[in-house]
């Protein structure tokens, strides 16, 4: 990303859409305010109104609450006819002498896995503001009962992930017990889904679009039937590192950045005007545009003398852009795939986020954990939610409608 210019000043910049805050229709509880006295000549005021009241409203979060105690009371009645003692049965979910609900559950939840508040600390949390204290090892059964809860949601939301039509993934390192695993993820505009496995344990199911960045495995070992998505972000970045690698600022890497930019620009043009691919006179044009800058490319590289190991990093990528033209430029052709893999790597930044704040997981079931309910909390933000009301929901209740972008 570029640096922001120093002329630039921080925030809001000209031309933005600012927004205001209105007053709200509902209101809790109000204060009435009264002059006392004149302010002409000084003599007591009756309170009575002069003028309509004036309005101010202060937009404020209600005092932390204890937790609310709710006992529950099982009657036993005798039968007038033969005196048996029939016993009310408790409610489903009323199993112990004293247990903990599931708002606090949803809200443990929450704070663990959408805030990433270590266990620890989400502790402290709830006892200081609430008032409750509870040890490290029940606020981690706490997480443990809410991802339970959502188990069968989480499994339905990977199966629905296989059958996406174009989906970008991507993968990162986790230290998991000691060792190092791999976060992989697949999503789209609708929904997030994450797994744990091996660095090469791709989404092999998934026979959709595949939108990634060049990773081997993935060119490798999805079904044949896979179209690929090339991430453009990605052969940006690598194109200037080939233009500071070789001091060619205006070289062949480039132009070739100028030509992706402006492949990008034109399929925004027709995105907009028709809602359709780019016409194939100009896909075809810019593919010979693409064939004509590499091909003298590829001819100077190979007209040099070979480097003691392997080939030129500039050389390697030519070979790649030239070998992979049509998963670079499927964008043109089908305006659902994106120019760049970003969704996929934002999605992995909570990952690291979270080994910032939290450290490394102890166990592979806690990371697995994880991985299920940040990829239910995504989904559901994504669908106007959050995973405190996915936790209210029935667990076959089915998902809201995506939130357009």
């Amino acid at each position: 990303m570029p640096a922001r210019s120093p002329a630039r000043k921080p925030g809001g910049q000209p031309g933005h859409a600012g927004r205001t805050r209105r007053r709200s229709a509902r209101v809790d509880s109000h204060e009435d305010h009264w002059p006392t006295q004149c302010r002409g000549c000084g003599a007591a005021l009756p309170r009575t109104d002069a003028a309509p009241v004036a309005r101010r409203q202060v937009h404020d979060l209600p005092a932390p609450a204890p937790l609310e105690v709710t006992e529950h009371r099982a009657h036993a009645v005798g039968c007038p006819g033969c005196g048996t003692r029939t016993w009310a049965a408790f409610p489903v979910g009323v199993a112990g002498p004293v247990q903990l609900g599931p708002r606090l559950e949803a809200l443990a939840a929450y704070l663990r896995y959408v805030q990433h508040l270590p266990t620890g600390r989400l502790r402290d949390l709830l006892r200081e503001l609430h008032g409750v204290a509870l040890a490290t090892g029940t606020v981690e059964a706490l997480c443990r009962r809410a991802a339970r809860r959502l188990a069968a949601r989480a499994a339905r939301l990977g199966r629905q992930a296989l059958t996406l039509p174009v989906a970008c993934m991507d993968e990162t390192g986790l230290r998991v017990a000691g060792e190092t695993l791999w976060l992989h993820v697949i999503c789209d505009g609708t929904l997030t889904c994450y797994r744990l496995g091996a660095r090469g344990d791709i989404w092999k199911a998934h026979v959709g679009t595949a939108v990634h960045d060049r990773f081997a495995p993935y060119l490798s070992r999805l079904p044949d039937e896979t179209a690929h998505g090339l991430c453009n972000a990605h052969l940006l970045r690598n194109l200037e590192e080939i233009v500071e690698l070789e001091k060619a600022p205006d070289g062949w890497a480039a132009r070739m950045q100028r030509l992706l930019l402006e492949s990008r620009d034109v399929a925004a043009y027709w995105s907009d005007t028709t809602g359709g691919p780019v016409p194939e006179p100009v896909r075809a044009q810019t593919a010979a545009a693409w064939d004509a800058l590499l091909t003298p490319v590829l001819d100077h590289y190979e007209s040099l003398p070979p480097p003691a190991r392997g080939r030129r990093r500039g050389h390697n990528l030519a070979l790649a852009l030239w070998e992979l033209r049509d998963a670079c430029l499927l964008f043109l052709a089908d305006p659902r795939v994106p120019f760049t893999n970003n969704q996929a790597e934002q999605a992995l930044r909570m990952a690291r986020l979270q080994m910032k704040i939290s450290g490394c997981f102890r166990t592979r079931e806690g990371a697995e954990r994880f991985a299920r309910m940040r990829g239910l909390a995504e989904t559901a933000r994504k669908r106007g939610q959050t995973l405190l009301d996915l936790l209210r929901l029935d667990p076959d209740e089915p998902w809201p409608d995506p939130v357009p972008p």
